[in-house]
């Protein structure tokens, strides 16, 4: 049996160096760029009252995604494969989906201010499960926001346009991403989360 792998993916919001965040779950290989696979995140949601007032709220969106179709999409951040071999992506999927949009801690599904993104839910998620599932965060990871912080400079170096790279390459030095291939044959852009961060 192959082991299970979670891998950020990345789409540019709009805003410079800005960008939304996405699970995906497969059992051990590179997701396909071309077939429909599925994405775990949240997005936000407005509704107006009877009232005329707009509340926003984060949903879960579980949807079916082709990689190479959206625009927007630019690279994932490869976790490590999950030291629990009896897992597979059909498990983790299915456990992905009851985790709600928000904590337990939340009273309600809305934006209240306290800095709930779509990367904070898959940190949540990350920082509360991963153990379970084999992916053990170092200690460092766990304060504040450094494991943020990590997997926002991994978004970074798969973000460089090519003129960026090619200053890279002209300085003697490699670009710090490549491309992972899936059992189709199709190629995805990804760069690896350091494994010194893993236990």
């Amino acid at each position: 049996m192959s082991k299970v792998r979670l891998f950020i993916a990345m789409y540019h919001t709009g805003v410079r160096r800005k960008y939304h965040w996405a699970l995906i779950v497969t059992d051990g290989g590179f997701p396909t760029s071309r077939q429909s696979i599925r994405a775990f995140e949240i997005k936000q949601v407005r509704a107006a009252r009877a009232d005329g007032v707009v509340d926003a709220f984060w949903q879960t969106h579980k949807n079916p995604v082709v990689l190479s179709k959206s625009s927007n999409f630019f690279g994932l951040v490869a976790f490590p494969p999950f030291s629990d071999g009896k897992m597979t992506a059909k498990d983790m999927e299915a456990f992905l989906d009851e985790i709600p949009a928000y904590p337990k801690t939340q009273s309600e599904h809305k934006m209240d201010g306290t800095g709930w993104t779509c990367a904070r839910w898959i940190l949540d998620i990350l920082t509360s499960y991963g153990s379970a599932w084999g992916l053990e965060f170092v200690e460092s990871m766990h304060r504040n926001d450094t494991l943020y912080n990590e997997i926002y400079k991994q978004a970074i170096k798969l973000d460089r346009s090519e003129e960026e790279d090619d200053e890279l390459e002209d300085k003697g030095m490699e670009a710090e991403w490549a491309y992972g291939r899936a059992s189709d044959g199709s190629a995805v852009k990804y760069v690896s989360f350091p494994e010194q961060y893993i236990q």
